[in-house]
Order: structure tokens, then sequence, then C-alpha cells
């Protein structure tokens, strides 16, 4: 720490005293320490550091192997020592009594009782990604030691096969390697190493896809083939949807474009049929109905196939985003649905009509709402659902659409928007966003263990933490105030004051300087959002 100070290079740590400085390196002590230093001063000398530090191992062989240490580290992955010794053509006795010793300051040794076997790894990932991209910076040199090192695995061992399938992404790999020739030979590796894999094929159909100027029909071929040869798998079947949703942009007659918006729709319908965890699937199925009622729209069908469409997208966005709040695409779908039918007169008026005739019809009713709260009219919005609902009394959608109507125009009582939030999900169904805004409510109404045990549920929702930990709902034009009760590595507890409840916050949702500064007892101002998990505390400022 003196020397820190002595060298002016304290950074974010030069407000503490000499106690509170080294408390601040403890918590990071989990992790390697010259990453927590980095991490605690914002030293922009950390990686002239490391590549010094590098450049500077003895003798030249040792110095290769650290580096192959470190291209397989920085993905997780324990590095054998047999490995080592198949990369470099070296005996590992010979390895051990002369390399070893130049590399006992960066590299870590332990013995693995399963493969009876040493294995190797950098003091901490973070430090194998800066090396390996600092000290492999030129594409030719990066190629050699990638595909020396892809080419020595052995897929018989775990390690190993976890780092084959890292080294083969399709999309990883057009970052790392701009040529599209070496690409093709580190394909060629692999198939090399585990034939005509599924998986590997559907990786190769990534790199088609997303590359610039990729063969798409090449794509479809390697798809269609992995789909042939792994038939349960639903991450290929996935792919499969978006490459047809892709397609549908440049066929060349309606026909075409229509038939593969229908495929990419009933591919993504049958995925999303069994329990999932992530979001994908409802996006590509929204995409393409969505694309399918626009096209109508410009083609002229009846009114009833228009209807027909607007029901079917309004459907899937409607449980996606019941199912996972706050999801950025599909919310970005849902705007562009919204402006599909208020730029569309004869869109509005299909709906109007199929109301008028059907006013027991949810789904027409939320999306003729929606399209007249985007036409600035929620008296119009508000009168539909409200026929709607004296129609159908027991229909979650309907409660859900009109309490967050009354969150908008600020109408009606606390009471009455509780009412309809306890209405608009059933217990054990997935409407989650439903049960985060009806915790939420309990929450203002100062009703906290009501509200907890909302959230306690929801928490048990399989859910990805994308999903999971995504602020939703601040409480707006409100500040609160506090002091940290509990501090740990990387999130405290907030004791708010005249509730007595303790608010979650996370370092990550706060400014870094501000989450250097706290500790317990710190008074703290700050705002409030929900999530999945419960009330959270963002916006945290130090008073």
């Amino acid at each position: 720490m003196l020397l820190l100070e002595k060298n002016k290079s304290l950074g974010t740590l030069a407000h503490l005293d000499l106690a509170h400085r080294r408390v601040q390196l403890a918590e990071q002590a989990g992790r390697q320490l010259l990453v927590a230093l980095h991490e605690a001063t914002l030293g922009r000398r950390f990686e002239d550091i490391l590549v010094d530090e590098f450049n500077n191992v003895q003798p030249y062989e040792a110095q290769r192997m650290y580096l192959t240490i470190c291209i397989l580290n920085r993905l997780g992955v324990p590095v054998r020592a047999g490995l080592i010794a198949r990369v470099h053509g070296i005996p590992f006795t010979d390895f051990k009594a002369r390399l070893f010793a130049p590399l006992e300051h960066v590299v870590f040794a332990e013995k693995d009782p399963v493969i009876r076997d040493y294995s190797y790894r950098a003091r901490h990932p973070h430090i194998a990604e800066v090396v390996f991209t600092r000290i492999l910076s030129n594409a030719e040199e990066r190629f050699d030691a990638y595909t020396r090192t892809l080419s020595a695995l052995s897929l018989a061992y775990s390690a190993d096969e976890r780092a084959f399938w890292q080294m083969t992404r399709g999309r990883k790999l057009m970052e790392l390697f701009p040529d599209r020739n070496m690409v093709t030979q580190i394909f060629a590796a692999a198939k090399g190493i585990v034939g005509e894999d599924p998986h590997l094929l559907h990786q190769i159909a990534l790199y088609e896809i997303n590359r610039e100027d990729g063969n798409q029909a090449e794509a479809a071929r390697l798809l269609k083939r992995a789909a042939d040869l792994a038939p349960w798998d639903s991450t290929i079947k996935h792919s499969v949807a978006e490459l047809k949703l892709r397609s549908a942009e440049t066929a060349r007659t309606e026909l075409e474009r229509k038939k593969l918006l229908r495929d990419a729709a009933d591919i993504s319908a049958g995925l999303i049929s069994s329990e999932k965890t992530d979001s994908y699937p409802f996006h590509t199925l929204a995409k393409a109905r969505l694309r399918l009622l626009q096209l109508a729209l410009t083609e002229g069908p009846p009114d009833i196939e228009i209807e027909k469409l607007a029901k079917e997208v309004e459907q899937t966005l409607f449980d996606a985003l019941q199912r996972f709040p706050g999801d950025p695409y599909l919310l970005e779908t849902e705007s562009q649905l919204a402006t599909t039918l208020e730029d569309d007169k004869r869109a509005i008026s299909a709906l109007e009509k199929a109301f008028a005739a059907n006013n027991r019809s949810s789904f027409i009713a939320l999306r003729l709402s929606a399209a007249y709260r985007k036409q600035n009219e929620p008296g119009k919005a508000q009168t539909t659902l409200e026929k709607a609902l004296a129609a159908t009394t027991n229909e979650p959608r309907l409660h859900y659409a009109y309490a967050k109507l009354l969150m908008f125009t600020k109408a009606d009582t606390p009471e009455t928007l509780l009412y309809h939030l306890q209405r608009s999900f059933r217990e054990g169904d997935s409407n989650y966003d439903a049960q985060v805004l009806y915790g939420r409510q309990l929450f203002l109404m100062n009703d906290s263990d009501g509200s907890r045990k909302v959230f306690a549920k929801l928490s048990e929702a399989r859910l990805g933490p994308t999903h999971r930990n995504k602020l939703l709902y601040p409480i707006e034009g409100q500040l609160f105030q506090g002091q940290v009760a509990k501090r740990e590595a990387g999130y405290c507890f907030i004791a708010r004051d005249g509730a007595g409840d303790w608010i979650y916050a996370h370092a990550s949702n706060m400014d870094e300087n501000t989450w250097q500064k706290l500790s317990i007892g710190s008074r703290v101002e700050f705002k409030i959002a929900f999530s999945i998990r419960g009330v959270k505390a963002f916006a945290v400022r130090c008073l």
C-alpha cells in the first residue's frame, strides 16, 4: 500500500485512510491480487505491466508455454500437462525440470486426482485474456498459436472438450480472425477432430450467417445437415428459424417470402411449446408474425385476415413480455407492432369492426386499446378495456392492460390499481410482469410483508440472469435515504429511513466511485426499482 502511495498509483483509493484502503483490497482477495489492484486503483498501465512480465519470461520455450496456457485459460479452462507436452513437443519430465521454474510466478499448478495429471492456469482469466490479445496482436501469429493448440486437444478429457467447443464458436472466430480463410482452416482442423458433428456444423453455419457477405445457401445446407444429425437440438432449430426469417428479406417472390416467414413462425412456435428459460424463440416468432401482418396490410386481404394476424402477434408479444419482463428485443418488436397499426387506417378499422362484433375478444381489445394509446387517445383506450372487462370479467390480460393504463394516466385510487393487478395473473402461471407490478404496488402501499411474499415466489421463476436481475418500473420522482447496513464484495443492503426495511443494492447499479466509498454506516440517498427478485436500490449517492 505504501508503494502505491509513493508512486501516486492509489487511484480511487486515494481518498481513503490506510485502514479502509486495506479493507477495499481485502474484499477483492478472492481474486488474484494483480486484478484486485487494477480494479481498485483503475491503473492504466496494467496491461503494459502484463506485457512486460511476459517478455521477461525466459527461456523462450517457457514463454511459449505461458502463452498456450493463456489461450485456454482465458476461456476458464485449466490446461493439462499432457496437452502442453503435445503442443510443444517436450516430454513432461523435461518441462518440469527445466521450464516450470521460470513460470512459477505467473502460472499456478495443481494435481488433478481424476485425470492423475497436473493442470496449469494463469493467475486469473482476465490476465490470460490480456496476454492473449496483446501478445498475439498479429493475426498470423494468433492463427498459428490457435490452430496448434486446437489440434493438440484430446476430447477424452473434459477440460479439453470444453476448450474445443469454446474455441470453435462461429461468432467468436469472426471477431478474432477477420480473414475468412483462417476461419475455414480452423473449422477444417476441428472437423479432423470430431468429424461431421452437428454442433460443429451449427457453429460453421452461424459463422456464415453472421459474417459480412456470408453464404446463406451454405448456411442453410449446414443447418439442415445439423438438424438431421441432432433433431432434438432446440438451438439448431432456432438458428434454422432465424435464417428463414433473414432469407425472407431477399426472397424473389411474395409467395416465397410468405412461405419462409410461416416456416420461421412454425419452427419458433414449436420451440416455445416446451418450458424455456430464454426469450429468443419468442422474439423470432413475434418478428415472423409481425412481418406477415405487415405484408398483409400492403396487399389488401379481407379485414378478417388482418384481424387474425394482429391477434397472433398480440398474443405472442403479450405472453413473451409477461414471461420476460423488460426484454429489450421484445419491447422493440412491440413498438414496431404499435407503429404498424397506428400508421395503417385499415388495421385500426378492422380492429374496431371486430371489437364491435365481439367485445369478448381480449386480444382484439388489447391491441385496439394499445393503438388508441399510441394515437394519444387514452380515453378511447380506457373505454375499450372497460367494455371488454364488463363482457369478460375473469381475463387476466384485460386486468393487466387496464392496470397499466391506470398507471400511465395516473387515474383512480391505489386500491383500484391493486384490485386489477391482483387479478392480472393466476397462481403458478408465467405472467411474471404482472406479478412484479403487483409486488410493486403492495410495496408502494406500505405492505412490505405482502410484497416480500410475492417476490419470494417470483424469485423461483426459471429465468436467465439477464432477465432475473433487470431493473423494472422505477418509482418516479421520489428519492429515499438510509444507511449501509451490510456490505459484501459486490453488493450491499441499505436500511431505509422510516420503513426499517433493508433494500438490496448491487455495485453495478451505481457509480463506481460511489461504490468504492461505501462502508457500513455510510449515509446514502437512492432511487428504487424492482426486479423478479424484489426491491432494488439504484443511482445510489453518498450524503
